[in-house]
């Protein structure tokens, strides 16, 4: 039996998040021993709004707490954070650590295989949409933006927001909205959208759907255990 490579997944939030990484083991579990780690571990949320206060000139991003509670958080909050979180996965042993985040970054140090999602899923993004019509959709329109500056290359993009955190009947409601556009192609820019998502979207609108989660898991499967 070929030995699985340890690897660490961070959410920005809190761990663990089931219903994100359910459908990542569904992908990676035969290859992978899977350890969680999340930014947000050990934070109540009255103790998030007191110590990393909201500035809206910066850039934010938006999670869900252990006691599915969401909150908006800036950037430059989580980088150290995170940092920790690598240390922390790093210490369990992990051999490949994956940033479970579409949001910009920026650079972290890791002695293990480090994957930043904002990356892979924008460069695909950007090379499945070239020529096409894209619609893009962000958790919160207080991020519009800076993800107007993250999707620059697409000049066709248009950018929306849907909350990944509401039931089926209110995502259905919202979508209706987008009968006109004719999009070629949507892009789910948050690993919080969901699988129900993805198919409320293509149903709706007739339309292709990139999920960033699922490209993250594809990506990370082609990695194997040649970590």
């Amino acid at each position: 039996m070929n030995r699985k490579t340890k690897a660490g997944f961070i959410t920005i939030g809190q761990s663990p998040r089931p219903y994100i990484m359910k459908s990542i083991r569904d992908i990676l579990e035969t290859t992978f021993d899977i350890i969680e780690d999340g930014a947000l571990d050990g934070y109540n949320y009255d103790e998030i709004l007191t110590v990393f206060p909201l500035n809206y000139d910066n850039d934010i991003v938006v999670t869900e707490l252990s006691d599915n509670k969401e909150i908006l958080i800036n950037i430059n909050y989580l980088r150290p954070l995170i940092q920790k979180s690598i240390e922390r996965l790093e210490n369990s042993g992990a051999e490949l650590i994956v940033l479970m985040c579409t949001g910009e970054m920026g650079f972290f140090r890791s002695n293990a295989f480090f994957v930043e999602s904002s990356t892979i899923v924008r460069n695909i993004a950007e090379a499945l949409g070239e020529g096409k019509r894209v619609g893009i959709f962000i958790p919160d329109e207080k991020q519009l933006t800076q993800m107007i500056k993250r999707w620059n290359s697409i000049k066709t993009a248009e950018i929306h927001a849907l909350s990944p955190y509401l039931n089926a009947d209110e995502t259905e409601k919202i979508i209706e909205k987008y009968n006109n556009k004719k999009w070629d192609m949507v892009v789910l820019d948050c690993m919080g959208y969901t699988e129900e998502i993805k198919n409320i979207i293509s149903e709706k609108l007739n339309t292709k759907v990139l999920l960033s989660r699922s490209v993250i898991a594809r990506v990370v499967a082609e990695l194997g255990c040649d970590i």
